[in-house]
């Protein structure tokens, strides 16, 4: 004769379980389906770049004076590390050259490191001036900046980067950082 099984008796069960503990069910959810559904949303979200994570945006001016690349973000997410840099080429003697980087774009912003260093830095009325000396025709200069979102910015920081030859301005580019929770 076989032996009982624990599906014979609730007797030999253990204190707190009985029958329903151990019958197999057809149809039991663990988890809703309004959950899985809002995190699929945001994972999908989330793998188009939404929230960041695209490649920095590259940007050339191309002026009588100088051929100027900027490649800078566009979408970062806040507490993000981040590197924006201005190559700067000399087509003509360029006797100081100066870097108007907008106070409001860099607005909760903490710079880490800026390669080269300016030779001068001075506040202008709305901006940091920024001012790396003179290039010949034909000298290049590659300037970077690294920088990261500090955690309470939410929404996005924008500015005109002004690059000028003393104050003969060389050209100016409007740029937007759109920063995500």
């Amino acid at each position: 004769m076989a032996a009982p099984s624990l599906m014979d008796s609730a007797a030999n069960l253990p204190d707190g379980l009985d029958r329903r503990n151990i019958e197999a069910r057809s149809w039991h959810r663990h988890a809703s389906v309004a959950s899985l559904a809002t995190l699929a949303t945001i994972v999908l979200l989330a793998a188009t770049g939404l929230f960041g994570g695209y490649a920095n945006r590259v940007c050339m001016h191309d002026t009588r004076v100088a051929r100027i690349t900027f490649t800078y973000p566009e979408n970062i997410r806040n507490g993000e590390f981040f590197e924006t840099t201005i190559e700067v080429e000399a087509k003509k003697a360029i006797v100081d050259l100066t870097i108007d980087m907008p106070s409001t774009y860099w607005r909760n912003i903490t710079i880490n490191s800026m390669i080269p260093s300016p030779i001068t830095e001075k506040p202008g009325p709305s901006s940091f001036q920024l001012g790396y000396g003179p290039l010949d025709p034909g000298q290049k200069v590659l300037i970077k900046y690294d920088g990261q979102v500090n955690p309470s910015l939410v929404g996005s920081t924008h500015g005109k980067i002004k690059i000028s030859d003393r104050t003969q301005l060389i050209t100016a580019h409007e740029a937007q950082l759109r920063v995500y929770p």
